[in-house]
């Protein structure tokens, strides 16, 4: 009996620490992940997440200021129209010069016709005359025509002028006759620079007569034609000069120094510079474009020429 007693005590013992081992209080140090913070949160503190106050106006971060500056405006490049340019700025120019009577074709195309009448121009104008249209010349473009600065097509020497020289041509004649000029072909070829004439005579020395007079443009003062005795030398149907008018029928005196037309444009179509009479050459001798053709045609290699 006692056995019995003592073996009830011992399981009721034991049974009372399995219980107490199963019932024990949880740890306060247990951590919970919070889902708004991704953070632990202690549950100890009533298990309440702590609130992300909003942040006050003056803790705002401040928006960058921006510096705002005002572009500066560049200056515009200033107006050059030159010899080989084209486009409606062109074709402006040359509606303009013809407002002055130049007669331009207006095709927008700044070639030799152009380039001559914007050099006239601008010496009408007492503007420097380079070619190259530029503010001081629209300037002037933008003026009224006067009698000054209107162009004035050049007057085709008649034939009548010839034929008042030969009537005189006695004079010459003696002049010549009494120089001993001597050629080595039957044509001798004078030219008068103070009168601008060309005079050709046919015979030999001490018997020249005179058979052809023509008027002619020497060069400039800054550009003189070469004074003294010279011969006939190469000769070309034309050539195309710096400014690129085409000069017809040349015949050689000495160098570059040459007998040629009045000045063509480019394709020898149109006359850019007609004018004779007066010095305005860079040295050559020009003439109207029967005259040049003239002693192209009928003056031999080595006849001489005499310029004074």
């Amino acid at each position: 009996m006692k056995r019995k007693i003592l073996l009830f005590i011992l399981a009721f013992s034991l049974s009372i620490n399995i219980a107490g081992c199963t019932y024990e209080k949880s740890s306060s140090s247990i951590k919970v992940l919070s889902p708004q913070s991704n953070s632990t949160v202690d549950e100890t503190k009533n298990n309440v997440p702590s609130v992300i106050e909003p942040l006050k106006p003056e803790d705002k971060p401040k928006e960058e200021s921006v510096a705002v500056t005002t572009p500066i405006e560049q200056p515009k490049p200033p107006l050059i129209i030159k010899n080989g340019d084209s486009g409606d700025q062109v074709k402006s120019i040359q509606q303009k010069l013809n407002k002055f009577g130049y007669n331009l074709l207006v095709d927008g195309s700044f070639g030799t016709s152009t380039y001559f009448a914007v050099v006239d121009f601008q010496k009408k104008n007492k503007i420097s005359a380079n070619g190259i249209v530029d503010s001081s010349t629209v300037k002037c473009l933008d003026k009224a025509p006067t009698a000054e600065t209107t162009y004035k097509p050049p007057v085709k020497p008649s034939t009548q002028d010839t034929k008042t020289a030969l009537n005189n041509g006695s004079a010459l004649e003696q002049y010549v006759n009494s120089k001993s000029f001597i050629s080595k072909t039957n044509y001798f070829i004078w030219t008068d620079l103070s009168k601008q004439r060309v005079n050709i005579f046919s015979g030999s020395n001490g018997k020249w007569e005179l058979i052809k007079s023509f008027t002619c443009s020497s060069g400039k003062a800054s550009t003189p034609t070469i004074k003294g005795s010279y011969t006939v030398g190469a000769k070309g149907n034309y050539f195309i000069a710096d400014s690129g008018a085409r000069c017809k029928y040349y015949t050689q005196i000495s160098g570059n120094y040459l007998f040629h037309s009045i000045l063509y444009d480019n394709k020898g179509e149109k006359i850019v510079d007609g004018r004779l009479g007066i010095p305005l050459s860079h040295g050559c001798i020009r003439l109207a474009i029967e005259n040049a053709k003239y002693i192209y045609d009928n003056i031999p290699s080595g006849s001489l020429i005499y310029i004074n």
